[in-house]
Formats: structure tokens, sequence, C-alpha cells
């Protein structure tokens, strides 16, 4: 891809929390948001995409993005260029193998699918299409784990190739909202890990601007909480809280996921405290952030956004309102 056809892209970070409906929303409230902030990024500029990592499950939010895709498709205004695919969807091991083969032609034209296979994660000996439910070492769980963390790595830095167009671009800024806060499958709840990756980056690597809406609950609304120093009781950006909140319910697989990490760490070649030192370095990272909420409001932050508009996003109840907010932003970062 050519530096003039570089895209300019936005991340979207969303699943339904469990607190939607006692904070007065559905999930169709959740879905229609998404989808109004995806039309509006899409129709900001032709060179504008949107980058998801998701499974594909019916009525799913990957399967709306794909609609949406089709349903802004529209040819480059230079007839000699391809048309640019405007939304980049990654799909980790071992979720993508229930992409059927309808879908991937049917998008093929819209949208890039971006396989996060278990070699990518640092498992070659797995095979691509290989079942999680048949016996392997590491177990599947741990693999599929360290899958979703590299899906959401190079869908933060790109650099994952492309069918045809080389690598594909890294992320701009990043949108954050809903999120499962418990039950999720890796070692922390997929928005924290997302949040970490894009304000923490390694080897001196800018951060990412994100745009937190915590009016949803979920994982976003635990983040909206710290960022503005409201949280109550225990801090759920720790390892011990998440531990508590899975046995209270009764859930098992966090803890497992850690045994089994402890017993392949050497597989996975990372060292011991990896785990503990990934929830330091998220609660540094809201911090850093939270400082500069509170800080100046004469100036801009990073999102484009100055203090006191971000503290009206991290509450906004008002989709018309987070819609403004967001485009605003995302404005004056195209134009920075």
């Amino acid at each position: 891809m050519s530096m003039s056809r570089r895209q300019f892209l936005i991340g979207i970070s969303i699943s339904g929390g469990p607190e939607l409906e006692r904070l007065g929303f559905g999930k169709e409230h959740l879905s229609e948001l998404v989808l109004s902030l995806a039309h509006a990024v899409l129709r900001s500029d032709d060179n504008t995409g949107l980058v998801y990592g998701g499974d594909p499950r019916p009525g799913g939010f990957t399967r709306q993005l794909f609609d949406l895709a089709l349903s802004e498709q529209a040819p480059p205004s230079d007839a000699a260029l391809e048309p640019l695919r405007r939304i980049y969807s990654y799909l980790a091991w071992p979720y993508y193998l229930t992409l059927t083969r309808q879908d991937e032609a049917r998008m093929i034209d819209a949208c890039h699918l971006l396989r996060v296979r278990p070699r990518d994660a640092g498992f070659p000996e797995i095979a691509d299409d290989c079942d999680r439910r048949q016996p392997m070492e590491p177990p599947g769980a741990l693999i599929a784990s360290r899958c979703l963390t590299r899906m959401r790595e190079l869908a933060t830095y790109g650099g994952h190739p492309t069918l045809e167009d080389g690598p594909a671009p890294p992320m701009r800024a990043r949108i954050l909202l809903g999120g499962k806060p418990s039950g999720y499958a890796s070692f922390m709840p997929g928005l924290f890990e997302e949040f970490l990756i894009s304000r923490a980056p390694p080897n001196d690597r800018p951060a990412i601007p994100v745009f937190v809406i915590g009016a949803f609950g979920g994982a976003a609304g635990q983040l909206a909480d710290a960022l503005l120093d409201e949280g109550q009781g225990e801090d759920p950006l720790t390892m011990k809280f998440q531990l508590e909140q899975e046995a209270a319910a009764g859930r098992q697989g966090l803890e497992q996921l850690i045994g089994g990490y402890a017993a392949y760490s050497h597989l996975t070649k990372l060292e011991d405290c990896y785990l503990e030192h990934r929830y330091q370095m998220l609660r540094a990272a809201v911090r850093s952030l939270r400082d500069a909420i509170t800080g100046d409001d004469t100036r801009t932050l990073d999102n484009g956004l100055t203090p006191a508009e971000n503290r009206t996003l991290l509450r906004s109840r008002d989709r018309i309102e987070i819609r403004r907010l967001l485009v605003r932003g995302l404005q004056r970062l195209s134009e920075s």
C-alpha cells in the first residue's frame, strides 16, 4: 500500500456487559450507538477505516460491522486505484474457525479479514485449524488467551500481513465502551488489555489516544471510575480482585488459566512475574491518563479533547452528545 493510501484507522473495542439492564439500557442501545459511531467514522473521510477484533457469531458486532462495510463501500475517486477496504476485522484462534467460506467470500471486497493463528502467538506446532477441544500442550485455553493478546497487539500496532496490500496499518485511536468485566477468556478483561496496549506500548512507541465511554458500565465503566477517581470498594484493576470476583461467581476459568500459565510458562517464553506486572502497568497507565484528565482545562489532550470534554465523555448517557464529542476529537486528531 502506498503512503498516499495509508489509512487513518480507528479501533472500536466493545462487547455487551452484564450491567446494561440495571443502567437502563438494552443491547440494542449499545448496537445503535456503535453503528452510529461507525457510520460517523466511515463517512468522515474516504481514507478513514475501522479496526475491530471479535468473534463472528450470528448477531454479534462483527457481523453488524460486516454489513456496514458493505453498505458504505464506495469506488475510489481515482479510477486507477482499487477500492479501499474500510474495515480491518481481526479474528483470533479458535474463533475464526466459525467463519464460513460464504461469509469470507461476501466480505472480501469490503473488509480485511486478518486471522491471528497459534503460530502468530508463539505456538508454531499448533495447526491453524486445530480444534481447541482436543488434548494439546499447552492447554487450548492458554493458547487461545495468548492468541487474543496477540490479536489486540497486532490490531493496535499494525504489521499483520493482509492478502495483497502488505502489512496492515497501525491504529490511530481507540474507542472503548461496555465490555465483559468477568467471565472473559484471558488474564484480564479484554477492554482492560486493549486500554493497556494502547496507553503503555513497548519499544518507545507513542501511546494511542483513547476515548472511554463509561455510561454502559462493564469494563469500560470500571475504567471510567478509575480515570475519574470515583471507584468504590476494592480496586478492580488488580489480579486479586479478579480472582475473588470469579470465585464468588463460581467460575474457575481464570484460576485454571493462571495455573496453566505457571505450568507452561517455559513454552510461552514469558517471565513468572508477567501476569502481575501487566496489572501494575495497567494501573500506572490509568494514573497517568487520570492526571491529564483532571488537569488544566485549557489544553487539548492527545485524543483531541480537553480534560473537561473527556470528563463529560466518561459519564455522558446522551448518545448524541457522545457522538458529537467523538467526532470532534477524531476530527482534531486527523487534522493534527
